[in-house]
């Protein structure tokens, strides 16, 4: 069993956790507008923009590139279907 040590172990877990459940939520949503009907395309946009996110040195960075562009897509469509 892992035992949580410190300050910075807890916060670093907090991180990835938001970073990982809102990920998941913004590609959930881009799944819903795009429309298509299959379970592969979703798991192929979740699992790819997790790995560009918790794979790289800059985390943080990165994390907000994948966001700023999910939901610039979302806000895109949203604004041109009003």
């Amino acid at each position: 069993m892992c035992q949580i040590d410190s300050v910075a172990t807890l916060t670093r877990f907090g991180t990835y956790s938001y970073i990982i459940l809102f990920l998941a939520g913004l590609v959930t949503l881009a799944y819903m507008i795009l429309g298509v009907k299959s379970i592969k395309t979703y798991w192929l946009l979740l699992v790819l923009s997790l790995i560009a996110v918790l794979l790289t040195q800059s985390t943080v960075m990165v994390f907000y590139l994948v966001s700023t562009v999910l939901l610039s897509y979302v806000f895109t469509h949203f604004l041109v279907n009003y």
